[in-house]
C-alpha cells in the first residue's frame, strides 16, 4: 500500500511540475528557446548514466556527482574552444538528464524492492 501511495506521489509530483512549465511564462520560455543540442544534451548524459550505471557498476551516489563535474567541465571546455561555445542550457540540460535517470533509478529500485516484500 505504501508504495502505491509513493507512486502516486511521484506521479502527482511529476504532473504539477509539467503543469507549471507548460503554463507559465517561465515554460514557454523554456520551450522557446529550447535548442535541438539541448535536447541532445539530456539524452546523451541520460544514456551516458545508465552506460555507466549498468556496465561500469558506479552507485548513484558516485555517478551523479561524477557526471555533474564531468558536465561542467566540458562546458567551460567549449567556451574556451574557438569552434565550439559553451553555453549554460546546455550543462543545465546535463544535470537534468543524469538526475532524471537518477530519479527513474531510484524509483524503480524503490518499486522493485516493495514488490519483493
Amino acid at each position: 500500500m505504501k508504495s502505491r501511495q509513493q507512486l502516486l506521489f511521484f506521479l502527482f509530483f511529476v504532473l504539477i511540475i509539467t503543469g507549471i512549465f507548460i503554463s507559465s511564462d517561465t515554460g514557454s520560455s523554456v520551450f522557446q528557446h529550447t535548442q535541438i543540442d539541448t535536447i541532445g544534451h539530456f539524452i546523451s548524459f541520460f544514456c551516458l548514466a545508465w552506460f555507466l550505471h549498468a556496465f561500469v557498476k558506479l552507485s548513484l551516489m558516485l555517478l551523479a556527482p561524477t557526471l555533474i563535474v564531468y558536465g561542467f567541465l566540458s562546458e567551460v571546455g567549449q567556451a574556451y574552444l574557438g569552434f565550439r561555445n559553451g553555453e549554460f542550457s546546455d550543462f543545465f540540460a546535463d544535470v537534468l538528464g543524469v538526475l532524471f535517470f537518477v530519479l527513474v533509478r531510484w524509483a524503480a529500485m524503490m518499486y522493485g524492492y516493495r514488490l519483493k516484500k
